[in-house]
């Protein structure tokens, strides 16, 4: 089976989301060919998103798989 998954920070959630959505899932959909198991929607990364106190920054955990 197999997978990918991984968490993308930044300042603020529409931040976090941008980097995800721009960035992260057409380099690994289109490099790996893999699909996208959470989070499905905008929605859903926005109810996954966490704040790490530690270092003032949003965190949204994400996975790929076949």
């Amino acid at each position: 089976m197999g997978g990918i998954g991984g968490e993308v920070r930044a300042k603020t959630p529409d931040e976090v989301w941008m980097k995800f959505d721009e960035e992260v899932r057409p380099d690994i959909e289109e490099r790996f060919g893999l699909f996208l198991e959470a989070p499905l929607t905008r929605e859903a990364a926005y109810q996954m998103m966490w704040h790490d106190p530690k270092c003032d920054w949003w965190v949204l955990d994400y996975y790929f798989s076949k």
